[in-house]
């Protein structure tokens, strides 16, 4: 109410804003510049210094497209600087000296004035008309909007929290008397935040906004329409009586564990930071307003810092300085009282900021340890209010709160100067930054900082456009960012705030400058051409084609915006239509939140219902019980009159008995007395005397007994009466207290039956209103949505399997690998194998003529042929081991291959079961869509689940299609790998045939060995013919053979260097042993490999098996939940057949009621009496029900009236949506109209430009691209 007060007429200014732009347009046209607030760089001496500076235009925040450095067109007009240039404008710097003059210059200045002056007004109409509706969606990406008051500590809250984690978001200020900014929204108070991600989303209360935003913040996989749809809103009362809405957990994060243990050390500090946020919206938000409006002056000053923030004007100034301060100190001192503060509002203050310091204690900077968490943020946001205020000063004089707030400034001063670094190693520029500071937090932009390389000792200077209005920055801002593409996602990106100093502009500038902007996902390099062309007159040469078709492509890009908004059109009306299924959908959900509150209301009653009912139940069965024991004791008082007539003559009987007797015994003592006196006179007793006395003794004796007898039966009689009697009494008092109870029954009954009746019409309100009740559920189930866990698990299991073939592809890039080295290993083993051979046939020739030449020394090489040819069987030996590894080695490519064909069957296998999955899938959700209504009871239970499963879900979104390119990619590798394949088989078949051919070569080699063996044989039984033949021949001759033994020495010679050949042989045999063993060696490892391979595929289908196990739990648990569904609906029915058996036993009930009326009357008439004494009781308890019964119809009036009340204002909400609807119909038409009004005014423009444009005698700039 406070900034209500105060920014009651600060619009007033807009007014004449077309004439307003057309004069600034005309200023800038010709040179001037438009607002005041520029800064430029101060030229630095000092090389690697990074210079920053700012723009400041009062009350606005400028866009980053507002400033006239053209980065579609590849240019930036810095103009260099002189000392007249700057005080006499920007014209001086790029016009004047340009030596332009004339008519026509101003001819265009004024056209250009004019086509800004009504580009102006009709940005200013349509941002009019569409502020309120215009929520932009600009292209995939988050926009966030932020609808505050700047005094609001709330909202100062929620600005805190985005501007630490850096969150871009703009800030539309709210009037807070007509509030015209959110009349799109049926929630009327601040802080609203909407959030643009394909769909408009809302977000309502500082403390849901920055529980969702850190949400989405730390859980990056799940949407924000999942995450708001975890805070429901509650609607209730207050301790006034007034409807409120609140979010029950709306401190909590919806975290899942591992989140929770990412984002928390331990549950206590999350139960801390939730009470500590609880603590600053229920008690330290309300000490703000009675402690900055304390006293009158301090209202005054706290006024005066809102007008000079605020960017009044004279008049609004003043009457908002004193009429809003006047009030809102009559206001503090109400809050005051209203939450029962002491009479020093600055002692509770002052505690309440020791409590927080205390809180924090010594051993942590912040509450949530090094870093703050949203308890810190939402205390410093509350107090963030008062700055420069009279209140915060003294709370940081006489608390020690003031280190906790520093270490928040530092924290955020390095989070936000972190981005900030040096451009180069190089000393010939500086790095100008400008950004757009927000002195008085009025609006904000999402756009990054504009970074400008010049020289550094270029001043720059910069023209600013103003824009209208706040939210038509949202309608520019949308426009244009479909045009020029992506800012950035809104977990990368952020709005950064830095606090620089001013800083004076600079001297002459140098020549040869390049300039650069930097943006977060763009930069722009222009190189201007040289300084003596700039600085030159304009000349013929200067006009060419470039600059028309940078003029069309100018007119082409207005057209582009004007089909922008065309777009932007359509999808108001789509946003409109959208509206109003939201606020059906919010209309039904709120009458299903009533519905569930009645039944649970009726509920209630019908367990007081049922409670009466056993009561009831309870005393009918006494009344049964009194009402047979009446009859009895009827029953038993006729038994009883005719046994106390019995008893009464047996009694007279008895005492008539002991009359007599007693009479007989006096009549016997007198006798026995007057025989004693006789004696006693006479003196003298005779036998007959002795006689009689003895037996009238006797006789006195026995009569006295028979008294005795006779006496002790009357005492038991008599005793037995008196008890009768007394039980008499006791059954009489009984009998007053029955009709006494019979009495209050009466009445009990009577209030039971009215009772019973108003149950009957409530059971009867109950089941209409539960038959609404399904309707309204069936027709919420259609909107809602249903659980997708089957399909996050199944693309689990896609992510899975992508990752398996990931892993394959580089386990078949090594085998390749391994199989180009094992080929360049086994060419070089034929190369050397040939080489051999050759070295062989060359050798068996050498061996042939050897033999030939000496036949004689036969004998002496026959061991070294049989040496040799046990050489030669070894290496048969291994030629056949080698030949069979190479069999093994096909063998190995042949499984390889085939586990290869499998692997691709299961790959098909598997797509077919994601696809049938995917079918069941839907159907599931078809299924759940109908059950959503009985899992709203265990949404609670399963959030954690839900949230894993939507995070999965999510993830395997994201990576659904990579995943398909890469299913291609592996089938591609796989189809490459098979021709691979089928070389290395043809390759195998090649070295087949080659060791074929050996062996073939190697027998034949053997079989000209036995030749030679049998040719040496048959020589050396011809030689052993021949010597015996010589020897007798030449025994005569021994005298000629004496020359024998030189021959002798030079054959031994000879066979000495056959040897040694023989040696350098097998040298080399052992050398191709040795590589055919390192071949075997290499062929063992990759036979290793593959085993190793085969395990691994072993793993995956464990794998596999393991995911389809786990599917199968999941499915399980999606058949319990549908059990558990049948379940409840299930005790649905239980409890409707149980309220139709109450029914029926109510029935019952009533029936046995009337029978025992029936009864009631008969003892009534017999207890007629005693009711006459207990009627005036009763008259007394008829006199308070019917009181009560009045209050009761006086509470039914109330309850009518307020219904028709909310009918009424049901139909006014109606009505005022249809007029609003209407309203909005007008606004699309009028835009329309407008949008066709620029298209013709675009045309106009188009023809001025070609009629201004298209003299060769004039340059639009001097600065060519």
């Amino acid at each position: 109410m406070a900034h209500g007060m105060c920014s009651a007429t600060w619009r007033l200014g807009h007014h004449l804003p077309g004439l307003r732009g057309g004069m600034a347009g005309l200023l800038m046209a010709r040179g001037c510049f438009s607002h005041s607030g520029v800064v430029v760089s101060r030229p630095v001496s000092t090389p690697g210094v990074l210079v920053r500076g700012y723009i400041n235009v009062p009350g606005r925040e400028i866009p980053r497209s507002a400033l006239y450095l053209q980065r579609s067109e590849g240019r930036a007009p810095i103009a260099p600087y002189s000392p007249k240039t700057w005080r006499r404008g920007y014209r001086t710097g790029w016009w004047q000296e340009s030596g332009v003059s004339g008519r026509r210059s101003w001819g265009i200045m004024v056209v250009l004035g004019g086509a800004l002056g009504v580009f102006q007004t009709l940005k200013y109409s349509l941002g009019e008309e569409r502020a309120e509706e215009d929520l932009q969606v600009t292209d995939g990406n988050l926009q966030l909007t932020l609808y505050q008051y700047k005094t609001c500590p709330f909202c100062s809250k929620v600005r805190a929290f985005l501007d630490y984690y850096q969150v871009p978001h703009e800030i539309v200020e709210v009037n807070p008397v007509l509030r015209r900014e959110i009349k799109f929204s049926s929630y009327r108070k601040v802080p609203i935040l909407i959030v643009n991600a394909g769909s408009p989303i809302q977000l309502n209360d500082s403390s849901v906004i920055i529980s969702v935003m850190k949400t989405f913040l730390v859980s990056k996989m799940k949407s924000l329409e999942e995450l708001v749809s975890y805070y429901p809103s509650m609607k209730a009362t207050d301790d006034r009586g007034k409807e409120v809405i609140q979010y029950n957990n709306k401190y909590w994060l919806m975290l899942d564990e591992r989140e929770t243990g990412r984002v928390y050390a331990s549950k206590e500090s999350q139960v801390e930071e939730m009470k500590w946020r609880r603590w600053t919206d229920d008690w330290l938000v309300h000490l703000i307003s009675p402690n900055v409006y304390r006293t009158p002056r301090e209202a005054l000053s706290s006024f005066d810092y809102i007008v000079r923030e605020g960017n009044f004007g004279t008049i609004e100034g003043l009457f908002a300085k004193y009429i809003g301060a006047a009030a809102m100190f009559v206001i503090g001192k109400r809050l005051k009282s209203r939450h029962h503060l002491k009479d020093d509002v600055r002692q509770d203050l002052y505690k309440a900021a020791n409590d927080w310091v205390a809180a924090i204690g010594k051993s942590r900077p912040f509450l949530g340890g090094s870093e703050p968490n949203l308890a810190d943020l939402a205390v410093y946001g509350v107090l963030h209010v008062m700055e420069g205020l009279e209140s915060f000063n003294d709370m940081m004089s006489n608390t020690k709160i003031k280190p906790c707030l520093s270490c928040y400034n530092q924290v955020c001063y390095k989070r936000q100067c972190g981005i900030y670094n040096p451009l180069s190693k190089s000393s010939t520029f500086r790095e100008i930054v400008f950004q757009f500071k927000e002195r008085e937090m009025k609006n904000r932009s999402p756009s990054p900082p504009l970074h400008v390389h010049v020289h550094e000792s270029t001043p720059v200077h910069v023209h600013v456009k103003r824009t209208q209005k706040p939210t038509s920055k949202l309608q520019q801002k949308g426009a244009k960012s479909k045009l020029k593409g992506d800012i950035g996602n809104l977990r990368r990106t952020a709005k950064v705030k830095t606090k620089v100093p001013w800083v004076p502009p600079g001297k002459t500038t140098v020549r040869d400058t390049n300039f650069k902007w930097e943006g977060l996902t763009h930069r722009l390099d222009v190189t201007p051409p040289h300084m003596e062309k700039m600085l030159s007159a304009l000349r013929l040469s200067d006009l060419s084609t470039d600059e028309e078709d940078m003029l069309h492509s100018k007119i082409h890009s207005y057209e582009k915006k004007i089909s922008g908004l065309m777009d932007e059109m359509d999808s108001l009306r789509h946003e409109v239509n959208l509206k109003k299924k939201g606020h059906l959908l919010e209309r039904y959900e709120d009458k299903l939140v009533a519905s569930h509150r009645l039944l649970e209301a009726q509920k209630e009653k019908l367990t007081e219902v049922s409670i009466d009912l056993e009561e009831t139940e309870d005393e009918n069965s006494r009344l049964r019980k009194s009402i047979d024991r009446i009859k009895e004791e009827k029953d038993f008082n006729l038994l009883q009159k005719q046994q106390l007539q019995q008893e009464k003559s047996h009694l007279l009987s008895k005492l008539v008995e002991v009359e007599m007797d007693a009479s007989e015994a006096a009549k016997e003592v007198s006798i026995m007395r007057e025989t004693i006196h006789r004696m006693q006179h006479e003196k003298r007793m005779t036998s007959a005397d002795v006689n009689l006395l003895t037996r009238q003794k006797e006789i006195l004796l026995q009569k006295l007994n028979t008294f005795e007898d006779t006496n002790r039966a009357l005492r038991t009689l008599l005793r037995d009466q008196h008890c009768r009697e007394a039980k008499t009494h006791r059954l009489l008092e009984q009998k007053d207290i029955l009709l006494k109870k019979l009495s209050d029954a009466d009445a009990e009954r009577a209030h039971l039956q009215v009772r019973l009746l108003e149950k009957d019409k409530e059971v009867d309100d109950l089941q209409l209103q539960l038959g609404t009740e399904k309707d309204l559920a069936r027709t919420a189930a259609e909107f809602s949505k249903s659980l997708e866990g089957t399909k996050a698990h199944l693309q689990g299991q896609l992510r899975n399997r992508e990752a398996d073939n990931n892993r394959l592809c580089v386990q078949l890039r090594e085998l390749e690998r391994h199989a180009v080295e094992q080929k360049a290993e086994m060419e070089q083993i034929i190369a050397e194998y040939k080489e051999l051979k050759q070295k062989l046939e060359s050798d068996k020739d050498a061996l042939k003529k050897s033999a030939r030449a000496q036949k004689q020394r036969s004998e002496r090489n026959e061991e070294a042929l049989q040496l040799l040819k046990a050489q030669l069987m070894e290496k048969n030996a291994e030629l056949s081991k080698s030949l069979s590894s190479l069999d093994n080695w096909r063998s190995r490519y042949d499984i390889l291959a085939k586990e290869k064909n499998k692997m691709e069957e299961e790959i098909t296998k598997l797509s077919s079961r994601v696809s049938d999955l995917l079918a069941l899938n839907q159907n599931r959700e078809d299924k759940k869509r109908q059950d959503l209504e009985d899992l709203m009871d265990k949404f609670h239970q399963q959030s954690t689940e839900h949230t894993l499963l939507k995070l999965e879900h999510e993830k395997l979104k994201t990576n659904w299609t990579t995943v398909e390119e890469k299913l291609l990619l592996a089938h591609s590798e796989v189809q490459q790998l098979r021709n691979s394949v089928r070389q290395y088989e043809g390759l195998v078949d090649t070295y087949k045939e080659q060791a074929q051919k050996s062996r073939k070569e190697a027998d034949e080699f053997g079989m000209q060995v036995e030749m030679c063996n049998s040719k040496n044989l048959n020589l050396k039984e011809e030689m052993n013919q021949e010597l015996e033949q010589m020897r007798r021949h030449f025994q005569t001759r021994l005298a000629d053979l004496e020359q024998l033994p030189d021959v002798l020495r030079k054959t031994e010679n000879k066979l000495q260097d056959c040897q040694d050949q023989l040696q350098a042989y097998e040298k080399k045999n052992s050398e191709l042993s040795s590589i055919i063993s390192q071949l075997r060696v290499g062929m063992e490892q990759q036979g290793d490999k593959m085993e190793s391979t085969r395990d691994r595929y072993q793993c995956s289908v464990e794998e596999n098996k393991r995911l389809a196990l786990k599917l199968e739990d999941l499915e399980r648990r999606l058949d319990e939940a549908n059990t558990q569904n049948r379940e409840l609906l299930q005790v649905v029915a239980k409890r409707e057949e149980s309220i139709r058996q109450n029914q029926l036993r109510l029935e019952e009930k009533t029936c046995e009621c009337a029978a025992l009326t029936r009864q009631l009357e008969a003892s009534i008439d017999d207890a007629r009496r005693q009711v006459d004494q207990s009627r005036e009781q009763v008259s007394s308890k008829e006199r308070v029900t019917q009181s009560k019964i009045l209050d009761l119809e006086t509470q039914l009036s109330r309850t009518k009236a307020e219904l028709n009340q909310i009918r009424r204002s049901k139909d006014d909400v109606e009505q005022r949506f249809q007029s609003r609807l209407q309203d909005l119909k007008d606004r699309l038409e009028q835009s329309e109209s407008t949008n066709r009004s620029m298209q013709n005014y675009v045309h106009f423009l188009k023809t001025s430009y070609a009629n201004v444009f298209g003299d060769a005698a004039l340059s639009s700039s001097p600065i060519r691209p």
